[in-house]
């Protein structure tokens, strides 16, 4: 009705669908979508069902309203299908997400990475996460970096106790505020990761979709189609493995972390890129700056 009204008129508009003007004004000024009435509940909602995947409808509730959200169950129980959140007790297999159905029907055709023929500096970045132990072996966190394919260069990363879509977002928006301080950002580049639930859920998505402009790369067959990632992983964690298992806390485990990685970036040579550092290549490349001596501070 809304769409047409301009061009033909209200009356007529409502004429044409035998619909009275007072139906009309009633559902335009009181009525208010199911998702649009409650779509302040989806990201919090997202955010707990990634924390606590085997919650049911009653747990996801009363930490609702723990967070100062007054709903029902049975709210929470049809949201839940209407925002696509799975959780591993539901009885019922509930629907696929948009974006499970999309990928699922393209197969590997939004492996976009695999389809370039030339790839430049700083425009692919792989990514996923890799469990590093510590404290001799009695705990463990879960490290997650942005790679450059063409340098080799971590721009971001997040280390935390959790592997969950927390951590991959302070890992992209710290690798992205490296980019803005190098005078370059994720807009039309490509994010490549496997499919783990973290990088096809609605907050991933946002962030690097529309957030961040980038574009997203899904590997078919998870580690097989991901394999820089993986060569940054290994060596990473067979260079630094003793002092990792040294660190008695997360704190501590942060710091070397951050160490290994700052040396990564700026010292280490790579065969790939003759024999020098990922910043000294860029900088040969000119894609950073001659001045620049080290990278932005990115935190752990």
């Amino acid at each position: 009705m809304d769409e047409h009204k301009e061009e033909h008129g209200l009356n007529k508009c409502l004429e044409a669908i035998d619909l009275p003007k007072s139906t009309y004004y009633y559902r335009k000024n009181q009525m208010v979508s199911y998702t649009e009435k409650y779509e302040h509940l989806r990201e919090p909602m997202h955010n707990i069902a990634e924390e606590n995947a085997d919650y049911g409808y009653p747990r996801m509730t009363a930490e609702l309203k723990e967070k100062g959200y007054d709903v029902g169950e049975r709210v929470v129980r049809k949201l839940m299908k209407l925002f696509g959140i799975r959780l591993k007790n539901n009885t019922n297999k509930p629907p696929q997400s948009e974006a499970r159905k999309l990928i699922d029907s393209l197969n590997d055709g939004f492996n976009i990475a695999k389809k370039l023929t030339r790839i430049e500096p700083l425009e692919v970045f792989y990514t996923d996460y890799t469990e590093i132990p510590y404290d001799n072996g009695k705990k463990k966190a879960y490290l997650m970096a942005l790679l450059d394919h063409d340098g080799k260069i971590v721009p971001g990363y997040a280390l935390e106790k959790r592997k969950n879509a927390d951590t991959a977002l302070k890992a992209i928006k710290r690798a992205a505020s490296t980019l803005k301080e190098l005078g370059h950002s994720f807009k039309d580049k490509i994010i490549h990761h496997d499919q783990d639930p973290v990088y096809t859920g609605y907050r991933w998505m946002r962030e690097v979709l529309i957030n961040q402009k980038a574009r997203i790369s899904y590997a078919e067959n998870g580690a097989k189609e991901n394999p820089y990632i993986e060569s940054f992983h290994s060596s990473l964690k067979r260079e630094g493995k003793d002092l990792f298992l040294e660190a008695r806390n997360i704190w501590e485990l942060k710091r070397i972390v951050k160490e290994r990685i700052e040396r990564y970036n700026q010292e280490r040579r790579h065969s790939t890129l003759g024999q020098v550092a990922p910043l000294t290549y860029l900088k040969r490349e000119k894609i950073l700056p001659e001045e620049t001596e080290s990278l932005a501070e990115i935190g752990a």
